[in-house]
């Protein structure tokens, strides 16, 4: 056996950990190069044949079930509570706070930044264009002061 068949021999048994001994359950672009090192390699038949052997030791296990408590307590926090589905109602568009947050922060900019930005001083003809277009005016020839 030389290097490559150990690294995949290697390879193999963490597949076999993975996904088990039935081949038809694993990825597909790994299922052939495993069939082809089981058959070529009598390691890997050990191997395959130890992981077939806890899955069906696995299989005859009983399924536990869970206690009324703890299926209580998934379904608990599984529905969202009644708030956040009213929040939902109102706002569908995904989490309510990104929009608020925007807005409380150009509020925040307003407050901080307006004494420093006032017509004041804007010399008179700036402010002269502000207000009419702010009227509906345009800035064609005739408007210009």
């Amino acid at each position: 056996m030389n290097d490559d068949d150990a690294l995949a021999l290697e390879r193999l048994a963490h597949g076999l950990d993975a996904y088990g001994g039935d081949l038809d359950r694993w990825p597909a672009p790994l299922r052939g190069a495993a069939e082809a090192l089981i058959a070529r390699e009598p390691e890997a038949r050990r191997l395959h044949d130890a992981a077939r052997a806890l899955d069906r030791l696995l299989d005859q296990a009983p399924m536990p079930s869970p206690s009324r408590r703890l299926r209580a307590r998934v379904l608990e926090r599984a529905a969202p509570p009644v708030w956040r589905q009213s929040l939902g109602a109102l706002w569908p568009f995904g989490p309510a706070w990104q929009p608020a947050a925007a807005l409380a922060l150009i509020a925040a900019l307003g407050i901080v930044l307006g004494p420093y930005i006032g017509s004041d001083d804007l010399n008179a003809s700036t402010a002269g264009e502000i207000d009419g277009l702010a009227l509906g005016g345009s800035l064609d020839e005739g408007d210009l002061p």
